[in-house]
């Protein structure tokens, strides 16, 4: 254990993406594992392995198992053979973490190149030549465990890749700031953390759109006063606070709620006011007031009822709120709307399908 947790520091202290990350979980030895391995909360070795790796091997262990980690490989695997879906994980990481400046021992398995998903790989598998003895030579990445031992519901699942994608974002904030993230790396883990629509741009057209015809006497038309006319000018308004309004009902999956998750992030991320979520299924379930301090954004709907679409607007009429937009995230598959709020609303809709709103601007968001 003392080899293990000084490398870990040394880890932390020379990498620290992925000593954050490392910290995170739980060290276990375990006699019966042939190597190592990670199931996304502990990183499990046998002793007598670690004890065969140089300092600068056992650092790149840690690093190899918590990269399974920060690409979820360990909630990907879905109805894939074990053995090849570790390769196919192995491939994926081995070449990302030598650009990284990580030792890794001679033969693990590499040479695919630092852009390919391990889905890719996998689907490859029978075309390329393995050339380790298998997926335990270095370290393994097994299932995401459920409670008490049985399989983990898609509900845990969901849970457990919004925590992976918080994780990720905690420890790329951290190395950024001490100025030590590699390139290759840093692209990597935005496209783990990003989400689907740049809200920033999004927000900034849908607000030029709803306030371009909006007029105000103070000041007056600067043009015009010459002449002796006081004319209206249009009026320029930034964004203020918005409402979230969150579909919960039961057509909603988990891997919606885990993007509805990064969607919000970057919404708060866009504006420099408060954001008021709203989770509702067919009524209104909970309130989360969340700005750019509580970044990155965890959230925590309650719902699973039918599909209702108005109590988060007449939220807002209790409320006494004059919102400055209103984005419903949904897939739109409901047909009780409310009348027209009079404030600008933006319906994202993921995917295909679901009904058309009476109201507002509705825009298409592509679904992980």
């Amino acid at each position: 254990m003392d080899k293990m947790n000084k490398a870990r520091i040394a880890v932390t202290l020379d990498h620290p993406f992925f000593g954050s990350l490392a910290l995170r979980m739980g060290l276990v030895a375990d006699p019966d594992c042939q190597t190592a391995y990670t199931n996304g909360i502990v990183i499990a070795y046998n002793p007598d392995f670690v004890n065969s790796l140089s300092t600068d091997q056992i650092k790149g262990l840690f690093a190899h198992e918590v990269m399974h980690v920060a690409l979820a490989h360990h909630l990907r695997r879905g109805a894939r053979e074990f053995g090849n879906w570790n390769a196919a994980c192995d491939y994926a990481i081995n070449d990302i973490l030598k650009e990284s400046g990580f030792v890794l021992p001679a033969g693990v398995l590499g040479g695919m190149g630092t852009d390919q998903s391990a889905e890719a790989i996998y689907k490859r598998l029978p075309e390329v030549k393995v050339k380790s003895n298998g997926p335990d030579e270095f370290g393994e990445v097994r299932d995401y465990p459920g409670k008490d031992g049985k399989k983990a519901t898609p509900a845990e699942m969901a849970q457990a890749l919004q925590e992976v994608k918080v994780m990720v974002a905690q420890a790329y904030t951290q190395a950024k700031a001490m100025g030590n993230m590699p390139g290759g790396l840093e692209r990597l883990v935005q496209t783990i953390t990003r989400p689907r629509v740049d809200w920033r741009e999004v927000l900034r057209r849908f607000m030029q759109q709803v306030t371009s015809n909006d007029y105000s006497w103070t000041p007056p038309n600067r043009r015009y006063v010459h002449l002796g006319l006081y004319l209206p000018a249009l009026a320029s308004m930034a964004i203020g606070e918005g409402v979230i309004a969150v579909d919960t009902s039961g057509s909603i999956g988990d891997r919606q709620v885990a993007q509805f998750a990064s969607e919000i992030t970057a919404i708060v991320e866009a504006v420099e006011t408060n954001v008021k979520v709203v989770y509702c299924d067919t009524r209104v379930k909970s309130v989360e007031t969340f700005c750019r301090h509580d970044m990155p954004i965890k959230i925590h709907p309650i719902g699973g009822g039918g599909t209702n679409f108005r109590p988060p607007f007449e939220w807002v009429d209790e409320k006494g709120l004059r919102p400055a937009y209103l984005v419903y995230l949904t897939d739109l598959a409901g047909t009780r709307f409310p009348d027209d709020p009079g404030y600008p609303v933006l319906w994202a809709k993921l995917g295909m399908g679901g009904t058309t709103p009476p109201f507002g601007e509705c825009l298409t968001v592509a679904e992980y």
